[in-house]
């Protein structure tokens, strides 16, 4: 998924993946994206997933739909990420799951993220929303997982009022070419948060970032972006 404006970056965790220890690397990141505009993934596992974990539908019947996915790369994603659904299931007691609202989270003036989770349930006992970076197979770093996590954070849970007790985060890491992706589940718990003036050193890092796409970026010849397919399953 393109970043077409770094003001409206596509979700948190992508901001969040897309940081980099300067203003100019972050700037470099969001102009590469911009370029490469890669058909977008995360909304589609996310109508998956919440098929899946309500048992609205069975593994198998969702791997039957996610074949017929037009785009390559979205729907080897959905194939590969869709057992990893099934075994966090498993593994953990979901009593209920909801698919989530998108929260707009004002980081300052001129920067607004969205932050959606997978979905919020009553998982291990207690009301748990569910995030993952399924557009990826590769782990966010210790810095973007504390990013990541601090914006969750004050973007969706203290919005909620209290109706969202903790939050868990899905990782599907790449092991080897033979092994496939691996399902790895961590809780906020274990990733410090980013100190109040590490926030702020991360808000001029956006706004600092931004000043330098707009001043260095030349649009390439538009291209066709490819879009997710419609919800297959009419919900």
């Amino acid at each position: 998924m393109s970043i077409n404006e770094i003001q409206r970056a596509p979700s948190a965790l992508h901001l969040a993946y897309n940081l980099g220890n300067s203003a100019t690397e972050t700037a470099n990141n969001v102009m590469r994206l911009k370029d490469a505009r890669p058909p977008s993934i995360t909304p589609s596992i996310r109508i998956y997933a919440e098929a899946l974990l309500t048992d609205r539908m069975t593994l198998e019947e969702l791997e039957t739909q996610a074949k017929l996915i037009k785009y390559k790369v979205v729907r080897n994603a959905v194939l590969e990420v869709l057992p990893l659904l099934q075994e966090f299931s498993e593994t953990h007691e979901i009593t209920w799951f909801k698919k989530a609202s998108k929260y707009p989270f004002r980081i300052t003036k001129g920067i607004d993220v969205p932050v959606q989770p997978l979905g919020f349930g009553r998982i291990d006992g207690k009301v748990q929303a569910v995030f993952s970076p399924f557009w990826k197979n590769i782990a966010h770093s210790v810095n973007q997982f504390r990013t990541a996590i601090t914006l969750i954070q004050r973007g969706y849970i203290d919005q909620m009022d209290g109706d969202i007790e903790a939050f868990l985060w899905l990782e599907t890491t790449q092991t080897t070419e033979s092994r496939g992706r691996e399902l790895a589940v961590r809780d906020h718990a274990t990733a410090d948060q980013l100190t109040e003036l590490e926030y702020y050193g991360m808000v001029q890092n956006l706004i600092d970032a931004i000043a330098i796409v707009k001043a260095e970026w030349t649009p390439k010849r538009n291209k066709i972006q490819p879009t997710d397919e419609p919800n297959p399953f009419g919900f």
